[in-house]
């Protein structure tokens, strides 16, 4: 009996370890399905697609992070529905935010503006041997009591170095009296190569002397279309004459350099027309591209930029409907916006086609004038007559106590009633 105990015994022990055997084979495997599903919110944004690739890997930190990076290239599909909506969105913006006609307008307008107040001109490069060149500008135009201070000068030789210490300047301002004034920059080198400069300085009356003037009434602004011609220099002789300062509203003629004489002699110096051809009121740009022009030249030919400036045929011309509606309404707003001052007359000379006789240009500005406080008279110096009927008129204006005057940005503005 012991024996076959003892046989029973071991037989009992065999079959219990092949059980242990059986039932640590099926457990093994849930190990990692237990790993995978504590693991899975780490990468609930993505689909699951990472979660079956797992169970290849062992479980370990590093395929959690290789997991994270699979991540990133796909992010990009997250944006791309929310861009392309906004690029939907941009063919809606270019109506209101881009219109092209608008553009051209504003750039006109900064084109304007731009050559009204011009930029210092560029130090230009260097000449082989003597230079003398003058900071700022060479023309310049101040009120009576104004505070100025020359800007200097810049004086060298590519050989001999800086001779800012050896030029000489002659010629003062005084800032209380008004009238022209010229300041004279020489220097000379060590050969004996000498250069000379110019800067014309104008003082005027101020805004207080002006608003005396015309409030005591018997103001007259002689002023002149068209030219400069032939018949200028015979009429700056006669406005000399009588000390007699007045306004030309310049046009791009064979006379343009008389324009220089006209500064020199202390008159005002405006802007009319390139052209004096009326399809520039065709549209904003064929306007601007003219009166660019012809200050533009005016600039060349004295160093002065004009801001002041007539309409052909005034603001109150109807012929401009026959290019643009509205032209004039358009353009008397635009030049203004754009800092220009613009001069219609309150008295005509009448020497624009209702005669040729200098004695009736003559009682046709005293008739004007008598019925003004302030008379902005329109003539032009490219007729033989009117300049033979000057002087008739300001013998006249002196017994009677007027003064002549030239406009200048405080003189009382002139503008007519707007036909177009």
């Amino acid at each position: 009996m012991r024996g076959k105990f003892g046989i029973g015994l071991l037989c009992l022990g065999l079959f219990g370890m092949c059980a242990c055997a059986k039932n640590g084979a099926q457990g093994k495997p849930q190990v990692p399905s237990q790993a995978v599903t504590t693991k899975a919110p780490e990468n609930m944004a993505e689909p699951t697609k990472e979660a079956t690739k797992a169970p290849e890997k062992e479980v370990t930190a590093e395929p959690t992070k290789e997991a994270t990076k699979t991540l990133e290239p796909t992010a990009p599909p997250t944006p791309e529905p929310t861009a392309a909506p906004t690029l939907a969105v941009e063919p809606t913006k270019e109506p209101t935010a881009a219109p092209e006609p608008t553009k051209a307008v504003d750039q006109e307008k900064k084109d304007s503006e731009g050559v009204l107040h011009p930029t210092p001109t560029p130090t230009p490069a260097p000449e082989e041997g003597l230079n003398l060149i003058l900071r700022g500008e060479s023309v310049v135009e101040l009120d009576r009591q104004d505070a100025w201070q020359d800007p200097g000068f810049e004086a060298f030789d590519t050989k001999e170095g800086d001779l800012a210490g050896s030029v000489v300047v002659s010629g003062t301002v005084d800032l209380e009296t008004v009238g022209e004034y010229t300041l004279t920059y020489t220097v000379q080198n060590a050969v004996g190569e000498k250069k000379t400069k110019e800067r014309l300085v104008l003082v005027r009356y101020n805004k207080s002397d002006i608003e005396a003037f015309e409030a005591a009434g018997k103001v007259i602004y002689m002023t002149f279309d068209d030219g400069p011609s032939n018949y200028t220099k015979k009429l700056l002789e006669i406005l000399k004459k009588y000390d007699v300062k007045a306004t030309f509203f310049l046009c791009n003629t064979g006379r343009i350099e008389y324009a220089k004489d006209e500064l020199l002699a202390g008159h005002t110096i405006a802007a009319h027309s390139f052209t004096h051809d009326y399809s520039i009121y065709t549209s904003d740009r064929t306007f601007f591209d003219d009166l660019n022009s012809i200050r533009a030249k005016i600039f060349k030919v004295t160093g002065y930029m004009p801001y002041m400036l007539r309409f052909p045929g005034g603001s109150s011309n109807t012929v401009s409907r026959r290019y643009r509606k509205g032209a004039m309404s358009t353009l008397a707003e635009r030049v203004t916006e754009a800092g220009y001052i613009y001069q219609d007359w309150n008295v005509s000379s009448g020497d624009a086609g209702r005669t040729t006789d200098p004695k009736e240009v003559a009682a046709n500005v005293k008739k004007g004038c008598k019925g003004q406080k302030v008379s902005v008279v329109l003539c032009h110096d490219i007729h033989k007559y009117t300049v033979e009927g000057m002087e008739e008129i300001l013998i006249w204006g002196k017994e009677n106590g007027y003064t002549f005057l030239p406009l200048t940005r405080h003189s009382k503005v002139v503008h007519h009633g707007i036909s177009n």
